[in-house]
């Protein structure tokens, strides 16, 4: 459905809402919002019908976002009611939820083919798009399947007096842990970097808007139950609820930053010892191969850097170097090692570079979570393969630990792309908020209330995947 035969539904209390999130913010959201809907609606109606592939291919890309999108919202809903309700009686909507991932991960894998098809290939850039969204639509109906009895199991609308209670509370408490946050960024501006505290140095403003959309939400829900209208008041308690948990993982993102900056900088001793290892053994088997030689030269000088004093005010990027360079200088080294040495080596690197590459996909997916407004299907592709990759890697690790080796590295490559990409993704979208008269919900706050609350808001009644609800199309 398109946004205009959506906003036909909308009661003047939804209106409201919109207004309530600020003007300039609503303009924004709804644009994004409109060209989003005008291309799953496209979709439906050109799948295998349309000449013009890129813009198949581009319909793939959007769907497949929305769905992941959805995928998203619907585990914060299970989230909600496994604390509720316990495992056992959410079980039947977990079990659609997670063959629901694995199916949304086979088509991320169809969307690297689309990248990685040349634009002359028009058949196959066809066929794989028209799968994509096959996939998604597939996707969609699986769950919603269960949507159903699940509803019916938290039931939401008798609730929502509650619920918008208890929301106001958790809000409340996202606010006071604001100032607790900023102190911690504050202290570890002191040890890292700004490149090295960038997914987390912006988080406690952006909590800081969210609890102000909240606030504004919960009061429109409240405005919504005086009138009688009870799927407005729902409306207003799933946007409230997906903010409070964005919010809360904001905050938790900077608690932990410091431990997991300083699991780097600890791991980058081993990494280096590593590599001086593989310099070892480049001057031992290959002291006049130039190629190799010419990559020990770039791994000395790698090692070095990370030695000297102020590396580690970067210890994940510095960690990331010494294991390319690593990574290089293995690959050159190969064809003089036998098969012994190469199961040796790849079992010594293992572990440093498949827990980084894990604790690196992690950290990209809970940046792209918190800005999903912002982020693009480039970015979510290549950390959807890094994460396949990974879990390849440690499938391989036991029986084939060479091969496991290069999955692991390949895992680390696409998340630092995905990373890159994503950070891109919400630069372009602050410089666009700005060009458009943002105002004081602009900038990367926007890609949040964007994402969460004014997108949902607008998408309707109820959940995800019906209907005209969040991420359907």
């Amino acid at each position: 459905m398109s946004i205009g035969s959506g906003a036909i539904g909308l009661t003047p209390v939804l209106l409201v809402a919109v207004a309530a999130l600020a003007g300039a913010l609503a303009w924004i959201g709804l644009r994004a919002l409109a060209r989003r809907r005008a291309a799953d609606h496209r979709s439906r109606r050109r799948i295998g019908s349309s000449n013009e592939v890129s813009d198949l291919a581009a319909q793939a890309s959007a769907s497949l976002v929305a769905t992941d999108e959805a995928i998203t919202a619907s585990r914060e809903d299970l989230g909600f009611a496994q604390a509720q309700f316990g495992p056992e009686a959410t079980a039947t909507f977990e079990a659609a939820l997670t063959a629901a991932t694995a199916s949304l991960s086979r088509a991320f894998v169809l969307r690297q083919e689309l990248d990685d098809t040349s634009p002359d290939n028009e058949a196959h850039i066809r066929a794989t798009a028209v799968e994509i969204l096959r996939m998604c639509a597939q996707i969609r109906t699986d769950v919603a399947t269960h949507a159903h009895e699940f509803d019916a199991l938290r039931d939401l609308q008798a609730r929502a007096p509650e619920l918008l209670d208890e929301v106001t509370r958790q809000a409340a408490d996202a606010g006071e842990r604001v100032r607790a946050a900023r102190l911690t960024v504050t202290g570890l501006s002191g040890s890292y970097s700004p490149a090295a505290l960038a997914s987390v140095s912006g988080n406690p403003d952006l909590v800081e808007r969210l609890v102000e959309g909240i606030t504004s939400t919960v009061g429109v829900g409240r405005v919504a139950l005086g009138a009688g209208d009870s799927a407005a008041a729902l409306a207003a308690v799933r946007s409230s609820q997906a903010a409070v948990a964005q919010a809360a993982s904001l905050l938790d993102a900077v608690d932990q930053a410091g431990e997991h900056l300083a699991a780097a900088a600890s791991q980058l001793a081993d990494s280096i010892a590593a590599l001086e290892q593989d310099l070892a053994d480049a001057a031992h088997l290959a002291p006049t191969d130039p190629q190799v030689q010419a990559q020990a030269a770039v791994a000395t000088a790698t090692a070095a850097q990370a030695q000297r004093a102020g590396a580690d005010r970067d210890p994940v990027a510095t960690l990331r170097a010494v294991a390319h360079a690593q990574s290089e200088l293995s690959a050159r080294l190969a064809p003089y090692r036998d098969q012994a040495e190469r199961v040796a080596a790849a079992r010594r690197q293992l572990t440093d570079v498949l827990g980084h590459a894990t604790a690196q996909i992690g950290a990209v997916g809970e940046f792209i979570d918190a800005r999903r407004g912002a982020v693009g299907p480039e970015a979510r592709t290549r950390l959807a393969d890094a994460a396949r990759r990974a879990r390849q890697a440690e499938d391989l690790s036991d029986s084939d630990p060479v091969a496991a080796l290069s999955e692991a590295r390949q895992a680390d490559r696409l998340a630092g792309t995905a990373q890159n990409r994503a950070q891109q993704d919400v630069a372009d979208f602050d410089e666009q908020q700005r060009g458009g008269g943002g105002g004081v919900l602009g900038g990367s706050g926007g890609a949040v209330l964007g994402g969460l609350l004014i997108d949902q808001l607008l998408r309707g009644h109820g959940r995800g995947f019906g209907g005209y609800g969040r991420g359907g199309c």
